[in-house]
């Protein structure tokens, strides 16, 4: 992966899949908290090993709880996090702060990563955090079946071809799992989407 800046966590379990599907939680960016913080391949992994260890965040607690439907003890946490990938799809800071859109030209320059990483994984869903990403996402592919009983603006889904394979993957957005969001509120459309992947 070539393109591949920030390296994507891969769970020990990842092939086995959650619920029989290989999974990739897709984030949007990292941001750079303060000024002495520089940037490293391996970031997003050990943002990662950091929740198994028992780190508490909303944000990353809130993902687990989207699939799980309730908030997850450590051992389950740590399960969780073996069955799935996660990657980030800019692939440079995107600035000081959670807020900050990172620029045209860093979404622009994360495509290439984008698709290296869907033929290395090969996912059969992919769950994008937030409807900024999902906004800029490659057009590529085509739409996929709607999530009839999610929010308005969390119905659709999109098939993306994966490289070099007759596969693949169906993506759908939730809300930014931050401030105002309800992992057990999403979870029926996380699994709705789940079933719809295996449609592929």
């Amino acid at each position: 992966m070539k393109s591949v800046y920030f390296r994507p966590w891969v769970g020990a379990n990842y092939e086995a899949g959650f619920r029989g599907q290989r999974v990739l939680v897709l984030g949007e960016s990292h941001y750079q908290w303060d000024e002495q913080i520089e940037a490293y391949a391996g970031l997003t992994i050990d943002c990662v090993k950091k929740q198994l260890s028992g780190e508490r965040s909303k944000f990353w607690t809130n993902i687990p709880i989207a699939f799980l439907g309730a908030y997850p003890s450590l051992a389950q946490k740590q399960e969780f996090w073996s069955s799935v990938a996660f990657y980030n799809y800019v692939q440079q800071f995107a600035g000081f702060g959670p807020r900050v859109s990172p620029s045209k030209e860093s979404w622009e320059n994360s495509e290439a990563a984008f698709w290296e990483v869907l033929e290395a994984l090969r996912p059969n869903c992919i769950v994008v955090l937030g409807y900024r990403l999902w906004d800029n996402l490659p057009s590529e592919g085509e739409r996929g079946p709607d999530v009839s009983d999610a929010p308005k603006n969390g119905r659709w889904t999109w098939w993306y071809p994966i490289p070099k394979s007759e596969s693949r993957a169906l993506a759908y957005a939730i809300r930014h799992p931050s401030a105002g969001f309800s992992g057990t509120a999403w979870h029926p459309h996380v699994m709705t989407a789940l079933s719809l992947s295996r449609e592929a």
